[in-house]
């Protein structure tokens, strides 16, 4: 029971953007966990902070954690990340595991773990058993599977060990893949998920030259989720029948705060002044919306335009403008994707999405 009132309380910081780096996750995430896995976090020849080791390069380094019987030797290292940092990162730990011959391996943001047998075949991602994601995953999976793999009394018998060998050659697992991907694919097109959006403009840019509407990228992904994909027919335009032009009363971009009403320019206006409001009304705000995971390459606000797409740096430079304190929030967003935005800027601020954050768009 303690270990899933710590995870609900470890998902209730995520989502306010508590951890803000590497060192807030080990204190606020890591060890919390361990602790209610009862591992003796103060006893540091067993939950062995900072470890020493050598690479096969022989490089002095230092693994996050390394989780022991007692006499220094490792059963377990543990790699921590800030949130939304973990990208890459297995290299680092696969490294320092297979060297020093560590039979188990944890790579964590603290919302994912990531659980790996390094002796294991295959790439990184073959041998990584299990993912759990804090955020959206159901807690109790959560706790059985940390439970599973973490737990003092099993790591010490090998009984982890062998759950993580059973897990990773369980032939079910790949039936539940499989029967997970429709679902999972469906969802990315009904919500015309972000990620896959960024990744189909860079996409559409790279095939003919011409950056696409962010808004036109959107569109066509949620039509592939109710439609077959087929090119588009231009319209005869004499089988357009005339449409007689209507006066409509004008619509107002804005946003309500508690109560408080703001006109804006534009839907990218909406998102940018609620922005500098919540910045206004608490500093630390834009940071902790910082440390929140993003998109799949690109990051809403970032303290530099090349941060906020990487991979096209000229995307941040052209269509970003300025925070206070430094902050560059992205402004390449379509309707939905504000939407999501402003969505998560109240699950940091602690803000009712609906009641005490209202967006209207023109």
């Amino acid at each position: 029971m303690a270990l899933r009132d710590t995870i609900q309380q470890v998902k209730i910081a995520l989502r306010q953007g508590r951890f803000a780096n590497e060192a807030a996750v080990s204190n606020g995430a890591v060890l919390r966990v361990l602790q209610d896995l009862d591992w003796p976090i103060f006893d540091t020849a067993t939950v062995y902070p900072q470890y020493p080791m050598k690479t096969s390069a022989g490089v002095n380094r230092r693994e996050d954690f390394a989780l022991c019987r007692g006499d220094n030797q490792p059963l377990v290292f543990i790699e921590v990340k800030a949130v939304g940092k973990i990208a890459g990162a297995d290299a680092q730990l696969f490294e320092y595991a297979f060297h020093q011959g560590i039979p188990f391996a944890v790579l964590t943001d603290g919302q994912e773990w990531r659980f790996y047998l390094p002796a294991a075949s295959g790439t990184y991602d073959d041998r990584m058993v299990y993912k759990a994601d804090l955020l959206e995953q159901d807690i109790d999976e959560c706790c059985n599977y940390l439970n599973r793999y973490l737990r003092k009394e099993y790591v010490f018998s090998g009984v982890a060990q062998q759950a993580a060998y059973a897990d990773y050659n369980d032939a079910n697992r790949h039936t539940t893949i499989q029967t997970t991907l429709p679902r999972a694919w469906q969802r990315i097109l009904d919500e015309a998920d972000h990620s896959l959006v960024e990744i189909l403009s860079d996409k559409v840019r790279d095939l003919c030259g011409f950056d696409p509407d962010i808004d036109v990228c959107a569109e066509f992904v949620k039509a592939m989720g109710q439609t077959p994909l087929s090119p588009p027919v231009a319209p005869d335009a004499a089988s357009i029948p005339a449409t007689p032009l209507r006066q409509t009363a004008p619509q107002v971009n804005s946003f309500v705060l508690r109560g408080q009403e703001q006109a804006c320019d534009s839907a990218v206006d909406v998102m940018v002044q609620l922005f500098r409001k919540l910045d206004e009304n608490d500093e630390t705000f834009l940071e902790r919306f910082a440390s929140r995971k993003h998109g799949y390459s690109r990051r809403y606000i970032a303290q530099s335009t090349h941060e906020l797409s990487p991979n096209t740096p000229w995307r941040g430079a052209s269509h970003s403008q300025s925070l206070p304190g430094g902050w560059f929030i992205s402004t390449h967003q379509n309707k939905t994707s504000i939407t999501s935005i402003v969505r998560l800027a109240c699950e940091v601020a602690s803000l009712d999405f609906g009641r005490d954050v209202i967006i209207n768009f023109g």
